[in-house]
């Protein structure tokens, strides 16, 4: 069975360098102001992909609570004067 484990793990991480070079090709062949934003939307949908995955173990928020209604931004207050 440990043998098993061993050649699982090569697999998903020959799999993720994979991907992961891949991604990292195409978003570094971008320049100017392209490469930070490509970065950013990377990070961003991999957030989103997966903080909405059904994980064994983990409870599952509600859909009314996942994608973009997750991400609760509390509106700036300063010096008492409130912006909404």
């Amino acid at each position: 069975m440990d043998r098993r484990r061993g050649s699982t793990l090569a697999v998903g991480l020959a799999i993720t360098s994979a991907v992961a070079l891949a991604l990292g090709f195409i978003t570094l062949r971008m320049k100017g102001h392209y490469l930070p934003l490509a970065t950013i939307a990377w990070g961003m949908s991999l957030y989103f992909l997966f903080g909405n995955l059904r994980i064994p173990g983990r409870p599952y928020r509600n859909d009314r609570h996942s994608g973009a209604d997750a991400v609760r931004i509390r509106a700036p207050a300063t010096s008492g004067a409130t912006f909404t």
